[in-house]
């Protein structure tokens, strides 16, 4: 009953009560489906509902049927099944129904040859479904037709682009994903859990996650509640939330990286019943995880903000919300924005820096800020990799301004005909980029890549090979090549400033076997006047 609030007048001087009239008892609701319940379920609640409100019980009672249960049964049909296959099937069955049991308290799951609950059976390949390009790995169809199951499911013995067997992973989980299904699970986007799935070959047998055992207890305590309220004849309330979000796509205009680029999205509700959803990033650099309630006819603001230290460039991710209207349980909502880099790092060095006589590699870097950018200052500076010394000094523009730090670095004690990666790695006082990294390749005398070569290939389809003679920054000449494998040619090409590119072509006429040869290279540097690189391989 509603309260009555007793009406008074006043009448010559006294206050008499106007007699109460009792209203007619609100209907009690059933409890609120959760964010992302299946299409399949949240129609049949919603229909349930309805038919209650309007006192048609009989009609409503040839739908409890259809509502998941504590007790139900599995039909399975292994008739297409090889027979190698069928022992290994029926343990991925089982293990996926004592998954289940194990995190639904209550949950028993009998296996039969034919069920109305879910029916399972196996096919060699499946259609592929509409906008995709891979056969399906397994189909579900739900029925509301009382000769049916409530649940076809149809899996694959073939799945992936190769139309690769079926593993009992593969069973596995399709097999968890259908209970879930049937439980009223909607197939959720996110990795981790069985409501989680791919047409592709499993690597992993998945497990049913706590928020999908809460979901699904939470679809069984509303489906007894209906059933309950069908058998005792309980008129409820009935209507559906209907969720509107503004913006459609959000723009998050242009930030510097490292600062938050905020979202705002407004959540209405123009439903008649209260609209519970939930909200997640499409990736971990989107913040906007929130659970709400929005009664009929309000709005909320969701608000969040996009983490931009690790991007530069244009973004765009999406939000994605789930809730319990029965029309739209998921949406997605592309936020997009522009992040501008706050500094870049420049090295002197196309290639590789090549020491000099002295047997030291000499090369410089800038740390240079973008305009508008803030900055921030070089707390220390170190150089990692071959041993040396690195010094900075800060660089000011023409009005005074702090715009950049220059580096120079010396490096020794690098082996010969070697090449390594030399870093500068910078201390800052900006939290968000606390350390700098500046790498160099740096490299002692002439380097070969590869210094041996693999051939593999068919012996008479011609083929074509490169190797690179590298000295950057100090010139020097090939004199001559030759290859110790006959059907192999060989010619040079220089690249400025660096070396010669080294082109190996084989032109498709020896016998198929092994093969094991050297190419060899004289040059013009006294110091390493012959370089070999090593052949070997197989023609087939």
């Amino acid at each position: 009953m509603l309260p009555i609030i007793p009406l008074l007048w006043v009448a010559l001087g006294q206050a008499t009560a106007v007699p109460q009239v009792a209203k007619p008892p609100v209907p009690p609701h059933v409890d609120l489906l959760a964010p992302g319940v299946r299409p399949e379920f949240s129609s049949l609640v919603y229909k349930l509902e309805s038919l209650a409100s309007n006192g048609q019980f009989d009609d409503a009672a040839n739908l409890v049927p259809l509502l998941p249960h504590l007790q139900m049964q599995m039909g399975w049909d292994e008739s297409n099944v090889p027979e190698g296959s069928r022992s290994a099937f029926r343990g991925a069955r089982d293990r996926a129904i004592a998954e289940w049991q194990s995190k639904v308290h209550g949950l028993r799951i009998q296996v039969v040859d034919h069920s109305k609950d879910i029916q399972l059976s196996f096919e060699k390949t499946l259609a592929t479904p509409p906008g995709q390009i891979l056969p399906a790995g397994a189909a579900f169809f739900f029925s509301e037709e009382p000769t049916d199951p409530r649940l076809e499911t149809v899996i694959g013995l073939t799945r992936g682009e190769k139309l690769t067997p079926s593993t009992e992973t593969d069973v596995y989980n399709e097999i968890a994903h259908a209970i879930g299904a049937y439980l009223g699970l909607a197939t959720s986007d996110f990795s981790g859990g069985v409501m989680s799935r791919s047409d592709m070959p499993s690597a992993n047998q998945s497990q049913v996650t706590v928020e999908e055992g809460f979901a699904a207890r939470g679809n069984l305590a509303i489906s007894a509640e209906l059933a309950n309220v069908v058998s005792t004849k309980t008129k409820v309330a009935a209507g559906k939330p209907s969720i509107f979000l503004s913006p459609r796509a959000f723009d998050a205009g242009t930030v510097f990286q490292g600062q938050p680029a905020h979202i705002a999205i407004q959540i209405t509700n123009n439903g008649d019943s209260p609209l519970v959803f939930e909200s997640r990033g499409e990736c971990g650099c989107v913040h906007i995880g929130q659970s709400d309630l929005v009664p009929p006819g309000q709005t909320i603001m969701l608000r969040g903000f996009v983490d931009t230290r690790e991007a530069v460039g244009d973004f765009q991710k999406n939000v994605l919300l789930l809730s319990n209207d029965p029309e739209t349980p998921s949406l997605s909502v592309p936020v997009s924005v522009e992040i501008k880099p706050v500094f870049t790092v420049e090295s002197k060095a196309d290639y590789a820096v090549t020491t000099d006589d002295s047997g030291q590699a000499r090369y410089g870097a800038d740390l240079k800020f973008a305009p508008h950018a803030p900055t921030f200052r070089v707390t220390d500076v170190d150089l990692t990799g071959p041993k040396g010394v690195v010094t900075v000094k800060p660089v000011k523009d023409a009005s005074g301004s702090l715009s950049g730090y220059h580096f120079e670095a010396t490096v020794a004690h690098i082996p010969p005909r070697a090449r390594f990666m030399s870093e500068i790695e910078v201390a800052t006082s900006n939290p968000d980029f606390n350390v700098v990294r500046i790498q160099t390749m740096v490299q002692n005398g002439l380097v070969c890549t590869p210094t041996e070569l693999y051939v593999n290939q068919n012996n008479t389809t011609a083929g074509d090979y490169e190797i690179e003679l590298l000295r950057p920054g100090r010139a020097f000449k090939i004199l001559a090549t030759t290859v110790t494998l006959p059907h192999f040619l060989v010619k040079t090409e220089p690249i400025a400033g660096a070396g010669y590119k080294i082109l190996l072509h084989y032109d498709g006429h020896l016998g198929g076997g092994p093969i094991l040869g050297v190419l060899a290279i004289k040059t013009d540097v006294p110091k390493q006047p012959n370089m070999e690189v090593r052949i070997s391989g197989s023609l087939q």
